[in-house]
């Protein structure tokens, strides 16, 4: 079996296969408008008066994690939008850069 050839530039993209329900938040470009996406669909059958307390907080929470997670760097932000079996699911997934070790330094550490 042949190794992975390394490659010296980084990926200039990535897929994910997400389980239905899980919408993307772009971090650098787009975010209020993915944001104002998300909670149009969270209450888009709710009485308007009746729920703007609850979309205000949600909106805050998810500004936070936002903001978390763009200050690691983020790209993007995966979160769960819709009940799974009638269960909200405590879950996220930030996709970051990430950079690759050296080969050199690799080697030295004996990584393979």
């Amino acid at each position: 079996m042949n190794a992975p050839q390394e490659s010296s530039s980084p990926p200039t993209s990535y897929s994910l296969v997400l389980p239905p329900g899980w919408r993307q938040i772009p971090l650098r470009n787009g975010t209020e408008r993915a944001v104002k996406r998300v909670l149009d669909h969270a209450f888009e059958n709710l009485p308007r008066d009746e729920v703007f307390t609850y979309r205000r907080d949600l909106e805050a929470s998810l500004w936070q994690r936002i903001r978390d997670a763009q200050e690691a760097d983020g790209l993007d932000l995966y979160l769960p939008v819709e009940l799974m079996h009638g269960i909200s699911v405590p879950a996220s997934i930030v996709v970051s850069p990430s950079a690759r070790p050296s080969s050199r330094i690799s080697s030295e550490r004996g990584d393979l």
